[in-house]
């Protein structure tokens, strides 16, 4: 019985996954010479031939027979076997295991900490090289500057909350030395990038060392009294998770009221059609700063987040930022552009 229900149950499953499968047939067939050459052409390890041979295309037909309970012996065929066999019948013949793995995968980097800090990064990657088209090299050194300033002001004492605006301000300074350095000074948007990079990780040095650990006995935004008073009774990791999402929620709505505003939507024009811009009497220099300053400030925003969520800082904490915040640009526009495109999203709309 048991043999018999999950075997009828794995039938009605691979047909749900869209594969091309006889339903509840054994393996006992009779071939044509060409049919079997077409199927020596399949080069799988292991050979799920209840599928693959539907595959060859060859005009085929059913014979039919009552099965009976056995008579003698035992099956040699063991649960084990049979699960590896299922196995390789999903794994082999559908994407929809992966796509259902990925969105799983997706989920939870979304829900975690990190995942929630990457996408503030992600946000001000996304001003630069999405909307100004501005290949900024200085988040690398932008992102371990938030995060330096936060470890001194910490250990110094200050309130946790409000290494919040200091890094918010100082990164928008690191993006205005960008933005000047390119329109003032006529530097090439990518070497713009490296001067502030490498200019920032001389500062980063000089503000806060190579490394700085912040000790367990001074107060974090995710052990400040406020948050203790609201969510006291959970642990550290879901005051972690629920303090950086709404920190990430309170960014966004943000960023959404200004790219409504003339200001924002100077600033979206600029990468698209600066001459649009110019023809309204508009700098399109100073609007590009303006972006620059925004992003960078952004950027440090996660750095003084990853510090609170570290309680330490690193004067190599930056390399790669770039990479991280890009590919999660890059993978936010593609999942964006693919659920919007279903026929069940152009329903919706």
């Amino acid at each position: 019985f048991f043999k018999r229900t999950t075997a009828q149950g794995f039938y009605r499953f691979m047909k749900a996954l869209g594969v091309d499968v006889v339903y509840n047939h054994a393996d006992y067939r009779l071939m044509s010479r060409r049919a079997l050459e077409a199927l020596s052409e399949y080069r799988e390890v292991n050979l799920f031939l209840r599928g693959i041979v539907p595959l060859i295309g060859y005009r085929s037909d059913y014979v039919y027979y009552d099965r009976h309970e056995r008579f003698a012996g035992e099956s040699k065929y063991p649960l084990k076997k049979m699960i590896s066999f299922a196995l390789d019948g999903i794994t082999s013949f559908s994407v929809k295991p992966l796509k259902i793995i990925s969105n799983l995968g997706i989920l939870v980097s979304v829900l975690s900490v990190g995942g929630l800090i990457y996408a503030l990064i992600s946000y001000g990657v996304y001003i630069t090289y999405s909307i100004l088209d501005f290949p900024d090299l200085g988040v690398d050194g932008t992102f371990p500057l938030g995060a330096a300033v936060t470890a001194v002001l910490m250990t110094k004492g200050v309130d946790p909350w409000l290494t919040l605006p200091a890094s918010l301000i100082v990164g928008g300074l690191a993006g205005l030395f960008t933005g000047l350095v390119h329109v003032k000074l006529k530097v090439r948007n990518l070497l713009a990038g490296i001067i502030t990079m490498t200019a920032l990780f001389s500062v980063n040095l000089q503000i806060a060392g190579s490394n700085l650990t912040i000790d367990r006995g001074t107060d974090t935004i995710f052990t400040s009294a406020p948050v203790m008073a609201l969510f006291g009774d959970l642990s550290l990791s879901g005051r972690k998770l629920i303090v950086s999402l709404a920190l990430v929620i309170v960014i966004k709505l943000l960023l959404d009221a200004y790219f409504h505003t003339k200001s924002g939507l100077l600033l979206r024009a600029v990468g698209d059609n600066a001459t649009l811009v110019t023809t309204l009497a508009k700098d399109r220099g100073t609007v590009k700063i303006l972006g620059l300053v925004i992003s960078n400030a952004l950027v440090a925003f996660g750095g003084c987040i990853v510090c609170h969520e570290t309680r330490s800082f690193s004067a190599t904490m930056g390399t790669g930022q770039l990479v991280y915040g890009l590919a999660a640009v890059i993978i936010g526009v593609s999942i964006i552009h693919f659920y919007t495109g279903t026929r069940l999203a152009r329903g919706l709309r």
